[in-house]
């Protein structure tokens, strides 16, 4: 860019490499920022601009995130980028925007100046919107059609996008009819999707049609409730599919996904009957009272959103819902106590919450089998789901408990700031994960053998975590102990133990830990465990 240039926009229409060039900009000026630019930034704006996260990933490039930034107002944050960037030579690379971004007053962005010598480079698919952005842009045009092969160059009209996507549909197809099958496709969707800007979907579907799978088809479909250019953590979307009964074989065609765009309330729909899939995350939702009648919404997703409150009749019709993800909605102190009305509930995610504590017919969701409660600062106790028989997967990475209930004829614990102990876990019969991330300096035992025996009958005996495949442990300064003596553990596939010094014994012996991924710390502290079976050790 010549010095004068302060903001420069690339445009063309979609599919055609704009995002690959500016990557390839980000790549290369970071390469060498020491020598030109202070620091180099690359942030995905995206159709539904969320001025919020454009802040926020700034903020995380600059250092800038801590307790008190979340606090902060939008106005707030855009003075405090401002304040930092202003006294430092940037490059700021802005993906895909769809509007006038005032960057400096919306953002906190400088302008760019020859004074300053920082640039702005930004990509649209608007030649228009580069126009009102500033006054110097390039059109990213379409590849040479004599430099492509002749299908290519009349079917894919010269999209890289599409070249790639065609080349790994067809590399597998050896017979003409395949290949006829391929043209024929692309010329019968041509009338659906008439508009150059469509062009790419008529490649995709020759794709998405090549997935002779109806359950890899329906996997992908899934995607869609994701909102656009965010990652999709894999860990999530395959509990997704598992709690749809997807992976299985099993599930409809039949879809209805409601994507919100910088929602503020709930959308008006006009059939909630026909509706089967719905996510509205990532928007800024505060407050749902509305009371729909959903006979067949199986998913909800309302991560990432403000909500402060939700009426208990909103759960009310939803008689086969199976997910409901309400992750990081970081006002959210109470859920209605009609939420256990949910009875086919299978995946709940209530982590980066702040719940104080479950409701009380929170043991009524007796399908539920994963349940993250992850990063909930401000829970008082977890004792209700000890009723909860089907629980696969319970996530409690940074949870912090004042209190404990261990089960409900347990006093609660005295004098507890920390996690104390969970022994309810043994009642899990199906438990198949464990991780707990402390600090909790209150937890001395995983497993008590003094809270068991007060729950267990007199000549009753119990074979704990037969399911249990993986257990991960880290940064619990005070653990003693997980098991009081040694267990079989048949399904056992990985331990992760880390910075947990007092821990001194494994609930199997040293010659069955080398049949399964483990993972320590140190060497050193594997070497001073005490084994029950010492002649193994010898």
């Amino acid at each position: 860019m010549e010095k004068d240039v302060g903001i420069l926009g690339l445009y063309g229409m979609g599919g055609i490499g704009k995002t690959t060039i500016l990557k390839q900009i980000n790549k290369k000026l970071l390469e060498k920022k020491e020598d030109e630019f202070g620091v180099v930034i690359f942030v995905v704006v995206s159709q539904n601009l969320q001025v919020g996260k454009i802040q926020n990933e700034i903020s995380e490039r600059l250092g800038l995130c801590d307790m008190a930034w979340e606090k902060k107002t939008q106005k707030e944050k855009a003075s405090r980028i401002y304040d930092v960037l202003r006294r430092t030579r940037f490059v700021m690379l802005l993906d895909d925007i769809w509007r006038k971004v005032d960057i400096e007053d919306e953002i906190g962005i400088p302008l760019p100046s020859p004074e300053n010598g920082s640039k702005v480079v930004f990509t649209t698919r608007s030649k228009y919107v580069c126009g009102r952005m500033g006054p110097h842009d390039v059109e990213v045009k379409q590849l040479d059609p004599e430099n492509a092969w002749e299908l290519f160059r009349q079917k894919v009209r010269g999209l890289p996008l599409a070249l790639n996507v065609i080349g790994e549909t067809m590399t597998c197809k050896t017979t003409v009819r395949e290949w006829q099958w391929a043209i024929d496709v692309l010329n019968t969707n041509a009338a659906k999707y008439s508009e150059v800007e469509d062009e790419i979907l008529k490649v995709l579907k020759l794709s998405y049609d090549d997935l002779k799978d109806e359950t890899v088809q329906e996997c992908f479909q899934y995607c869609a409730l994701f909102p656009e250019d965010n990652k999709i953590e894999k860990d999530v979307l395959v509990e997704y599919w598992i709690s749809e009964g997807i992976i299985n074989g099993g599930g409809d065609k039949e879809r209805a996904t409601n994507q919100g765009a910088g929602l503020h309330q709930m959308p008006q729909v006009r059939d909630w009957k026909a509706v089967r899939r719905m996510s509205l995350a990532n928007n800024e939702i505060k407050n749902i009272s509305i009371s729909p009648v959903c006979p067949n919404l199986t998913t909800l997703l309302l991560a990432y959103n403000n909500l402060v409150n939700i009426s208990g009749e909103f759960f009310l019709s939803m008689p086969n819902l199976v997910i409901l993800d309400l992750c990081s909605n970081k006002n959210l102190t109470k859920l209605p106590e009609e939420v256990s009305s949910l009875v086919s509930l299978r995946y709940l995610d209530l982590s980066r919450t702040r719940l104080e504590n479950l409701p009380v017919g929170f043991g009524k969701l007796i399908q539920l089998r994963y349940l993250d409660l992850s990063d909930v600062q401000t829970l008082q106790s977890i004792s209700v789901v000890s009723s909860l028989v089907n629980i696969e997967i319970l996530l409690l990475d940074q949870t912090t408990f004042v209190s404990l209930e261990l089960i409900e004829d347990i006093k609660l614990l005295e004098n507890l700031k920390g996690l104390g102990d969970l022994s309810w876990l043994i009642f899990a019969v199906n438990l198949t994960f464990v991780l707990v991330h402390g600090p909790s300096p209150e937890l001395q035992e995983i497993v008590s053998r003094e809270k068991v025996s007060c729950k267990l009958n007199k000549g009753s005996s119990i074979e704990p975590f037969r399911k249990l495949h993986t257990i991960h442990l880290s940064c619990l300064t005070e653990l003693k102990s997980i098991y009081w003596e040694r267990l079989e553990l048949p399904s056992l596939k990985r331990v992760i133990i880390k910075h947990c010094p007092k821990l001194k014994k494994l609930p199997f012996n040293k010659e069955r830990a080398y049949y399964f991924d483990l993972h320590v710390e140190k060497p050193e502290w594997f070497e001073r465990l005490e084994w029950e079976d010492e002649a193994t050790e010898e």
